[in-house]
């Protein structure tokens, strides 16, 4: 039955009205700016452009800060301790389930950032862990917080070169990733180590980033790839399955997940946003935060609007 709304804030059949939510880009920005907003800003919309409320040197100097201590921080405030990345329980479990690991299993991690990912995998699994990540600041972070943890050894983070990554052969059961790749340049030299590193029959788990066929070149794909704080390198799904079979993978699994991915990504910052109510935190920090979450809803418009998209694959190498 079709409610009508009154101008009391109640239905015509007396259910309260549920109150609208301004968007949540101008939640963020009206903290950023100080100020309050009430019902009047609950519609249209969340297109105010980009955070930069310093200015666009201030925020070119952010960039080329690098990843210090207060961008960590940023981070985790965002998404949740060790965390690096926009990735619920839920995304973690899906990835992690069909692997069927346990207390024997060894497991290669690519791009690891501060190791939640990996600690997940242990606590979860009770597996052992290795994850290697190409920024020495995010290796050394997220390894730190693994040993806090007590987990340095079973979610040890390494750092590495992933042009040159040439790990021990045959000696690892799974090998996950998630949305690293697209971050590398030569990627056939990392699924060729991913090859190498597996045993018979191992597991390959990878969610990643692609570039939709018809937006090869496109301008606004390009500016954000100019922003991020890793060079991207986007390839299309033809290129990343050519790759995956040049390995002799069995790929059981290849399903696009970016609407769930927006979700995620729309859930962790509405949980932000909603925490953000008389938080008071340093300039420097609240810098980053709105640096971060710049770049985090540009990749969300992207998606939007079918520019960028995102896969999960599955498989498993030849048994011998």
């Amino acid at each position: 039955m079709l409610s009508v709304l009154s101008k009391s804030g109640k239905t015509a059949d007396g259910v309260p009205r549920k109150r609208a939510r301004p968007p949540l880009g101008k939640r963020l920005r009206a903290w950023w700016e100080g100020y309050d907003l009430d019902e009047d800003d609950a519609g249209g919309d969340d297109d105010a452009g980009p955070f930069d409320a310093e200015g666009g040197d201030d925020a070119e100097e952010r960039r080329a800060a690098g990843w210090a201590p207060s961008r960590l921080e940023a981070l985790q405030t965002l998404f949740g301790e060790g965390m690096a990345q926009c990735c619920d329980e839920e995304a973690m479990e899906r990835l992690t389930t069909p692997l069927g690991l346990d207390e024997t299993s060894r497991v290669c991690e690519i791009g690891a950032g501060l190791g939640g990912y990996a600690r997940y995998i242990v606590k979860e699994t009770q597996a052992w862990v290795t994850g290697y990540e190409e920024t020495p600041e995010l290796a050394a972070a997220g390894h730190q917080l693994s040993v806090d943890a007590g987990l340095g050894t079973r979610a040890a983070i390494e750092p590495v070169d992933f042009s040159a990554f040439e790990p021990k052969q045959k000696s690892v059961d799974a090998v996950v990733s998630q949305d690293a790749i697209f971050t590398m340049a030569d990627k056939k030299a990392v699924f060729s180590a991913i090859s190498g590193i597996l045993k018979p029959g191992g597991q390959v788990m990878i969610t990643d980033y692609l570039l939709s066929e018809n937006v090869v070149g496109d301008s606004a794909v390009a500016e954000w790839a100019a922003r991020e704080p890793k060079p991207v390198h986007l390839i299309t799904l033809k290129q990343y399955r050519e790759l995956l079979f040049g390995i002799d993978l069995n790929v059981r699994v290849c399903e696009e997940i970016t609407d769930d991915y927006k979700e995620w990504i729309t859930a962790a910052f509405a949980d932000f946003a909603a925490r953000l109510t008389g938080t008071e935190i340093s300039s420097e920090l609240r810098n980053w935060v709105l640096e971060e979450t710049e770049h985090w809803l540009t990749r969300l418009r992207l998606m939007d609007e079918g520019k960028l998209r995102v896969y999960r694959f599955y498989g498993a190498m030849p048994a011998e």
